[in-house]
């Protein structure tokens, strides 16, 4: 299941009603998620209008961690002579890489990840590549991503840091 209860989600509102909370986009923290019959219905709670509202799993999308977020828990983001930038914070920094395979014409973006990327080369290549193909698993088993807002929060709840995640969406 790509959701669990307590993820921070992005409610896409409902336009089918008239009821203005339904209606509206929001963001929302999951409570609950049960199937019913052919369907998955999920208990949210809305964190704009603060209400607890009930709807189909196809009215949610993730969220994706943007620099907003980043700089409002505290990052602090490094340009690099390149034009690159990373951030960092207590001991955790974040970076993302492009990785180009023209033999076999494909192009990995890693997203936002755990762990220093700026100065990845070929040898460091070469650890992922299994049965002569880029092994994605391998890669974010070494480079945890933090691209959707939730495996962000996680990564802090581990370095027990104290945040109202609500006021960071």
């Amino acid at each position: 299941m790509i959701y669990k209860e307590n993820d921070f989600v992005k409610y896409i509102g409902d336009y089918t009603t008239m009821e203005p909370i339904r209606r509206n986009e929001d963001f929302a923290q999951i409570v609950e998620i049960d199937k019913n019959e052919s369907y998955w219905v999920v208990t949210l709670d809305l964190i704009t209008s603060t209400s607890r509202i009930k709807c189909l799993l196809s009215s949610i999308r993730p969220i994706s961690t943007e620099e907003i977020h980043l700089i409002r828990l505290g990052f602090n983001e490094v340009l690099l002579d390149n034009g690159k930038k990373y951030f960092q914070r207590d001991g955790i920094m974040l970076t993302s890489i492009g990785i180009t395979f023209s033999q076999i014409n494909y192009t990995f973006i890693s997203g936002l990840c755990v762990g220093d990327l700026r100065n990845f080369t070929n040898t460091d290549i070469e650890k992922f590549i299994v049965n002569g193909e880029f092994n994605v698993e391998k890669f974010y088993s070494i480079y945890p991503s933090v691209q959707n807002i939730n495996q962000l929060f996680a990564e802090i709840a581990s370095k027990k840091w104290e945040f109202d995640f609500k006021s960071i969406i």
